[in-house]
Protein backbone atom coordinates (compact mmCIF):
# COMPACT_ATOMS: atom_id res chain seq x y z
CA UNK A 1 0.00 0.00 0.00
CA UNK A 2 1.46 3.51 -0.97
CA UNK A 3 2.21 6.17 1.93
CA UNK A 4 -0.72 9.34 1.36
CA UNK A 5 1.30 12.67 0.60
CA UNK A 6 0.03 14.14 3.96
CA UNK A 7 1.78 11.40 5.54
CA UNK A 8 4.85 12.09 3.59
CA UNK A 9 4.94 14.91 4.49
CA UNK A 10 3.75 13.56 8.47
CA UNK A 11 7.28 11.65 7.83
CA UNK A 12 10.00 14.34 6.19
CA UNK A 13 8.44 16.48 9.21
CA UNK A 14 9.28 14.42 11.81
CA UNK A 15 12.63 13.08 10.32
CA UNK A 16 13.74 16.34 9.72
CA UNK A 17 13.25 16.88 13.73
CA UNK A 18 15.73 14.10 14.24
CA UNK A 19 18.33 15.25 12.02
CA UNK A 20 18.41 18.80 14.07
CA UNK A 21 18.87 17.17 17.19
CA UNK A 22 21.45 14.47 16.68
CA UNK A 23 24.96 14.40 15.31
CA UNK A 24 25.66 10.91 14.13
CA UNK A 25 23.92 9.20 11.41
CA UNK A 26 24.32 5.68 10.00
CA UNK A 27 22.52 4.04 7.01
CA UNK A 28 22.58 0.18 7.04
CA UNK A 29 21.84 -2.01 4.03
CA UNK A 30 19.69 -5.05 5.65
CA UNK A 31 18.92 -6.09 2.29
CA UNK A 32 18.28 -9.87 2.87
CA UNK A 33 17.97 -9.60 6.48
CA UNK A 34 15.51 -11.75 9.19
CA UNK A 35 12.79 -10.02 11.24
CA UNK A 36 14.40 -11.29 14.32
CA UNK A 37 18.05 -10.63 13.33
CA UNK A 38 16.08 -6.97 13.01
CA UNK A 39 14.80 -7.11 15.94
CA UNK A 40 17.81 -8.28 17.60
CA UNK A 41 20.13 -5.02 15.94
CA UNK A 42 17.33 -2.67 17.32
CA UNK A 43 17.96 -3.85 20.97
CA UNK A 44 21.72 -3.57 20.43
CA UNK A 45 21.43 -0.35 19.08
CA UNK A 46 19.40 0.65 21.66
CA UNK A 47 22.25 0.25 24.19
CA UNK A 48 23.73 3.12 23.00
CA UNK A 49 22.12 6.37 24.88
CA UNK A 50 19.64 7.92 22.62
CA UNK A 51 20.24 6.08 20.01
CA UNK A 52 17.45 5.05 17.61
CA UNK A 53 16.83 3.01 14.48
CA UNK A 54 14.30 3.21 11.60
CA UNK A 55 13.68 1.88 8.11
CA UNK A 56 13.79 4.88 6.11
CA UNK A 57 12.34 5.19 2.55
CA UNK A 58 15.23 6.52 0.26
CA UNK A 59 13.67 9.48 -1.03
CA UNK A 60 12.32 11.24 1.83
CA UNK A 61 15.20 10.51 3.57
CA UNK A 62 17.22 12.36 0.40
CA UNK A 63 14.60 15.44 0.92
CA UNK A 64 15.57 15.76 4.76
CA UNK A 65 19.26 15.62 4.59
CA UNK A 66 19.59 17.14 1.34
CA UNK A 67 18.95 20.79 2.85
CA UNK A 68 20.08 19.93 6.56
CA UNK A 69 23.51 18.03 6.10
CA UNK A 70 24.30 18.16 2.45
CA UNK A 71 24.84 15.84 0.43
CA UNK A 72 24.79 12.61 2.85
CA UNK A 73 22.75 10.12 0.98
CA UNK A 74 23.49 11.72 -2.58
CA UNK A 75 24.53 7.92 -4.13
CA UNK A 76 22.52 5.80 -1.58
CA UNK A 77 20.25 2.41 -3.24
CA UNK A 78 18.70 -0.44 -1.68
CA UNK A 79 16.87 -1.19 1.59
CA UNK A 80 18.34 0.95 3.87
CA UNK A 81 18.22 1.29 7.96
CA UNK A 82 18.66 4.83 9.24
CA UNK A 83 20.70 4.59 12.85
CA UNK A 84 21.22 7.56 14.86
CA UNK A 85 22.78 9.03 18.20
CA UNK A 86 24.34 12.02 19.41
CA UNK A 87 27.28 10.13 20.12
CA UNK A 88 28.63 8.67 17.48
CA UNK A 89 31.73 6.27 18.52
CA UNK A 90 29.25 4.45 20.63
CA UNK A 91 27.53 3.74 17.72
CA UNK A 92 29.70 2.83 15.39
CA UNK A 93 31.51 0.75 18.20
CA UNK A 94 27.91 -1.12 18.41
CA UNK A 95 27.47 -1.00 15.12
CA UNK A 96 30.70 -2.86 14.08
CA UNK A 97 29.92 -5.74 16.23
CA UNK A 98 26.70 -6.15 14.66
CA UNK A 99 27.84 -6.29 11.20
CA UNK A 100 29.92 -9.60 12.76
CA UNK A 101 26.83 -11.01 14.49
CA UNK A 102 24.41 -9.90 11.41
CA UNK A 103 25.83 -11.51 8.71
CA UNK A 104 23.34 -9.29 6.05
CA UNK A 105 23.54 -6.44 7.34
CA UNK A 106 26.44 -3.61 6.45
CA UNK A 107 27.03 -0.10 7.21
CA UNK A 108 27.09 2.00 4.09
CA UNK A 109 27.80 5.13 5.18
CA UNK A 110 28.25 7.33 8.12
CA UNK A 111 28.34 11.24 9.13
CA UNK A 112 29.83 12.36 12.58
CA UNK A 113 29.21 15.67 13.08
CA UNK A 114 29.16 16.84 10.16
CA UNK A 115 31.79 14.66 8.18
CA UNK A 116 30.78 12.09 5.84
CA UNK A 117 32.50 9.17 6.65
CA UNK A 118 33.45 5.79 4.82
CA UNK A 119 33.23 2.44 6.19
CA UNK A 120 36.78 2.08 6.63
CA UNK A 121 36.62 5.13 8.63
CA UNK A 122 33.88 4.46 10.85
CA UNK A 123 35.56 0.94 11.86
CA UNK A 124 38.15 2.85 12.62
CA UNK A 125 36.39 4.94 14.91
CA UNK A 126 34.56 2.29 16.38
CA UNK A 127 38.09 1.12 18.46
CA UNK A 128 37.41 3.67 21.22
CA UNK A 129 34.10 2.99 23.32
CA UNK A 130 32.35 6.40 23.27
CA UNK A 131 33.06 9.38 23.40
CA UNK A 132 33.83 9.90 27.16
CA UNK A 133 35.94 6.84 26.33
CA UNK A 134 38.36 9.33 23.99
CA UNK A 135 38.01 12.30 26.57
CA UNK A 136 39.41 10.97 29.00
CA UNK A 137 42.40 9.37 27.04
CA UNK A 138 43.04 13.04 25.54
CA UNK A 139 43.18 14.15 29.89
CA UNK A 140 45.52 11.69 30.42
CA UNK A 141 47.82 12.66 28.01
CA UNK A 142 47.16 16.11 29.11
CA UNK A 143 47.45 15.34 33.00
CA UNK A 144 50.84 13.24 32.45
CA UNK A 145 53.35 15.86 32.58
CA UNK A 146 51.66 17.70 35.27
CA UNK A 147 52.20 14.11 36.84
CA UNK A 148 55.95 14.10 36.21
CA UNK A 149 56.17 17.97 37.37
CA UNK A 150 54.15 16.82 40.86
CA UNK A 151 56.28 13.83 41.24
CA UNK A 152 58.94 15.85 40.68
CA UNK A 153 59.01 18.71 43.27
CA UNK A 154 57.54 16.24 45.99
CA UNK A 155 60.72 14.32 45.50
CA UNK A 156 62.76 17.25 45.99
CA UNK A 157 60.71 18.13 49.43
CA UNK A 158 61.17 14.69 49.84
CA UNK A 159 65.16 14.83 50.00
CA UNK A 160 65.16 18.39 51.61
CA UNK A 161 63.53 16.98 54.81
CA UNK A 162 65.97 14.13 55.12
Amino acid sequence: MAITRSRKVEIVSDLRKIAETNTSFLILEYKGSSVQDLRNLKKKVKEVQAANIMVIKNSLAKLVFKGIKGEFLGDVVGQNILVYSNDGIALCNVLKAAQKEFKNISIKKAMIEHHVLSKAQVEEIAQYKSIDGVKAQLLSVFMAPMQYIYNVINEKIKQNEV
